[in-house]
């Protein structure tokens, strides 16, 4: 509250009660009536000053109320407000604020082109879906089982199901022609030794099928890269592999 709103609501808090009684006197005593008129003046004064101070101190006076922390402050002039914000600690803030969030709109640019680019890719990721890619065009990706590039260790894993048909020499014919097709095509790109593994389902004597390890090739990196698959014929496929497995029932016979 200002001084003028302060003094002017005290005059107004005195001269109520006083006027009052003077013109409690005058209604009651005949010799105070001549003190009517002017009782009833200061009266009326000083409820006019009492109402002038009010108003004084709640529309005149400019306040500014923080209801963070329910506490009045005074407005600020604009001066005081440039001249707080050109200070030096509050620039460095600021500058520092507006480089950690550029940092961090560039950090989010930067990954959103690594997510959504198919040009930016892991060379490795790119190996292993390309082999993947040869391997599925070959054997179809329904009877691709399993397949695993290891590059660090030297090592993938190709595991297929075998193409069924009416015999058993077409269907080891089949495998063996695979086999040849899929080092085919990954002698351009394979950088590894590979295994490769093809099964079938095999019938017991109850009638009952199992999937079984029927065929079990190895094939080093030089093995693959010295075969002229111009050629080169399927039959061979077990007499180039380095280390060869066979179930005893699954052979051409003569």
């Amino acid at each position: 509250m200002n001084t003028f709103s302060l003094v002017i609501s005290i005059i107004g808090l005195l001269g109520m009660p006083m006027a009052l009684v003077f013109i409690f006197l005058g209604l009651v005593f005949s010799k105070w009536r001549s003190t009517l008129k002017i009782s009833l003046t200061i009266f009326c004064a000083s409820l006019g000053c009492l109402i002038i101070g009010f108003i004084s101190y709640v529309i005149i006076e400019p306040k500014n109320v923080d209801y963070n922390n329910g506490e009045s402050h005074s407005y600020q002039s604009s001066e005081n407000i440039i001249s707080e914000t050109n200070s030096p600690q509050i620039q460095n803030e600021l500058d520092e604020q507006t480089s950690v969030e550029h940092t961090f709109d560039e950090q989010v640019f930067d990954e959103h082109i690594l997510e959504e680019s198919p040009a930016i890719q892991n060379d490795e990721t790119s190996q292993e879906d390309a082999l993947r890619i040869a391997i599925e065009n070959i054997v179809g990706a329904d009877m691709l089982v399993d397949f695993i590039y290891l590059p660090e260790n030297n090592y993938t894993l190709i595991t297929f199901r075998g193409s069924d048909s009416l015999t058993t020499n077409l269907i080891v014919e089949a495998a063996y022609l695979d086999i040849k097709d899929i080092l085919k095509s990954l002698q351009p790109v394979i950088d590894t030794d590979v295994r490769i593994c093809v099964t079938f389902p095999i019938i017991d004597v109850y009638g009952n099928s199992e999937e079984q390890m029927v065929i079990k090739a190895d094939y080093t990196l030089k093995t693959i890269q010295s075969i002229n698959f111009d050629n080169f014929v399927s039959e061979n496929i077990p007499l180039v592999a380095d280390t060869w497995w066979n179930d005893e029932l699954f052979v051409i016979s003569e």
